[in-house]
């Protein structure tokens, strides 16, 4: 493997995880003025938290019934079915006042009818803390294990295996913030590990996933300042190093790679309704295998929230970068996307929902390019503090050029469920 570069590793930065407090006419960067609709506290609605000393936790228990149109997502010989979901959580965080702790652990089980080799458990657990150490600086550390079953859907799935290519995640982070007056600092770094399971195509051969395993080192560093109460900019360096496991894939790929972007931007919350976090710049990708040529382009990440009205919250976030892929030809791939999405509260216990998701994904060395496009609409029935309803509506709609058309097709899903907060 190659060495971290320097600049990436003393990047040990920090994403706040909670702001720190402070008296309010010297707090240049909290953004809480507005609430989004599926933010909005409800208290003759909202599950009622359990207390073990210190502690505040909630169970919740998701049962679902779905269907599938296509559940191989592929483009000829559609095969349908119906699953039945089932997905146990506990959240758990400290109520102190300071200092934080707080954790996820779930498991979401999903048992389909007719195709048996669908039938998938995801697992995963979450754990994050705070140490204020200051009132103008705090540190987090967090950490995650997920043990996942890749969906067919997946933009680099692989195609005619027997079932879905199971996998695992698992990462560390260090996050620190300071802040004084105007200024703030802050940052993230974060290590994880991705490890796939070898799986059986149908006509019998094992197919080794091997090279899509990879060890990954991000980190991101901003230095922002606000001239007023409501916005600040900033500029900000964000940086990848990503190392396969194996040198040399089985289509003779290296596919280690360093990206590294800086950003200029700004965060706001404005009388006008507005709230954002915009950052634009220039990226740059350095790929280790010498058929791969280095990348140069634009580099976006901005989402920005308009409460349109106190029962309506508009949504909409943008990005592009360079990232792993997982085709056995290719070093990496360029993402661009765009999604927008819209909370309506019908009622105060029934809020609508309706979202719209385009992406394009470039794989480098190859012809391939993939259009995606995800619309969803769902509706959340709260009955009372004890169960929310749900019911909703997916379609994905993916089109390829090049040499990969046959990865092209279209899938509708439908799911009803209702989720039980004892």
């Amino acid at each position: 493997m190659r060495t971290r570069p320097l600049h990436l590793v003393a990047a040990i930065t920090i994403s706040p995880l909670c702001a720190s407090a402070a008296i309010a006419q010297e707090d240049f960067f909290t953004r809480d003025r507005y609430v989004a609709v599926k933010d909005r506290q409800q208290p003759e609605f909202d599950p009622v938290e359990g207390r073990v000393g210190s502690f505040r936790f909630q169970p919740e228990l998701a049962l679902s019934g779905n269907y599938i149109s296509n559940v191989f997502a592929t483009e000829d010989n559609e095969v349908d079915d119906f699953a039945l979901g089932l997905a146990p959580r506990v959240s758990f965080q400290s109520d102190w006042s300071r200092h934080e702790v707080g954790g996820v652990v779930s498991v979401d089980h999903r048992e389909y009818i007719d195709v048996d080799s669908e039938t998938r458990t995801n697992y995963r657990a979450s754990a994050n803390s705070r140490i204020d150490v200051t009132r103008k600086f705090d540190v987090g550390l967090n950490a995650r294990y997920e043990d996942l079953a890749e969906p067919r859907s997946a933009a680099e799935a692989t195609q005619g295996s027997v079932e879905p290519v199971d996998y695992e995640i698992t990462g560390l982070g260090a996050s620190a913030n300071y802040e004084t007056g105007r200024v703030r600092i802050s940052g993230e770094l974060t290590a994880s590990e991705a490890d796939y399971d070898d799986v059986r195509l149908v006509s019998g051969v094992l197919a080794d996933q091997d090279f899509r395993d990879r060890e990954e080192l991000d980190g991101r560093l901003r230095f922002a300042y606000a001239p007023a109460r409501d916005w600040a900019v900033f500029t900000q360096f964000v940086g990848r190093d990503s190392d396969g496991t194996t040198t040399f894939g089985p289509g003779g790929v290296n596919r280690d790679f360093e990206t590294t972007a800086y950003q200029v931007g700004v965060d706001f919350e404005l009388a006008s309704l507005l709230r954002g976090d915009v950052a634009v710049g220039f990226e740059n990708a350095e790929f280790a295998d010498p058929g791969a040529a280095d990348e140069e382009g634009l580099s976006i990440d901005g989402q920005v929230e308009w409460f349109a009205t106190q029962l309506t919250t508009v949504a909409a976030r943008a990005y592009r970068r360079t990232e792993a892929g997982g085709l056995v030809d290719s070093a990496g791939r360029t993402v661009g996307a765009f999604e927008v999405g819209v909370d309506y509260e019908l009622r105060r216990n029934i809020i609508l929902s309706a979202d719209a998701n385009f992406a394009n994904f470039d794989f480098l060395q190859t012809d391939r390019e993939d259009d995606r496009m995800i619309l969803s609409a769902s509706a959340a029935y709260k009955l009372n503090k004890n169960a929310h309803v749900e019911v909703g509506y997916q379609l994905i709609d993916q089109n390829s050029s090049g040499l990969a058309a046959d990865a092209d097709f279209t899938d509708n899903s439908v799911f009803l469920g209702i989720r039980l907060y004892p």
